[in-house]
């Protein structure tokens, strides 16, 4: 399985080094859409829509929601935050690139569940990724975050919070679709 991940990468990145054009990223409007899986058990989807300013730095706001594939054993998570994204590379469609979310995220189910540690938490979210330019205007990137969930306990007394932990990460990786 881990085989056909890197063969698949790989071909990947090959592709997308052909394909591109210089001027990916312009000034206006940008969108993507990403598939992503958390600590190998989660699986998601994100969304984020916002504004290039510049050719190197994209700013939106998002939402998204992960969940355990089984369906039953976890509640479903939905995120909403704000996007910052730098692209290192000026006017170059294949850039590497840092970015950073920060939002709200809130568990369903929680009261059911017990092997969920919170119900509302801030999300802070490192990452960094490579981004490649399609001919098309599109674009797609990889990337591996650091999501932290710093849980939240509105009115809920101490005996009942499931964890102490000050902050919960999750790594992530994330397959995006830019438009």
């Amino acid at each position: 399985m881990k085989r056909i991940f890197i063969t698949s990468v790989a071909a990947l990145l090959c592709v997308c080094s052909f394909a591109s054009e210089p001027a990916f990223r312009g000034i206006g409007y940008k969108g993507n859409v990403s598939l992503t899986d958390q600590l190998g058990v989660f699986i998601g989807l994100d969304t984020s829509h916002g504004y290039m300013i510049g050719s190197q730095h994209y700013v939106g706001v998002g939402a998204g929601a992960f969940i355990f594939p089984n369906g039953t054993d976890y509640p479903m998570f939905l995120n909403a935050f704000a996007d910052y994204q730098f692209y290192m590379r000026k006017y170059a469609s294949s850039s590497p690139f840092i970015g950073v979310r920060a939002g709200f995220s809130h568990a369903f189910k929680y009261e059911e569940n017990s092997g969920v540690n919170f119900k509302n938490a801030v999300l802070a979210e490192p990452s960094f990724g490579w981004s490649w330019g399609l001919k098309s205007g599109q674009g797609l990137a990889v990337s591996i975050g650091l999501p932290m969930y710093i849980p939240v306990w509105i009115n809920m007394p101490r005996w009942e919070r499931r964890t102490d932990k000050p902050v919960l990460p999750m790594p992530k990786i994330s397959f995006t679709f830019e438009f």
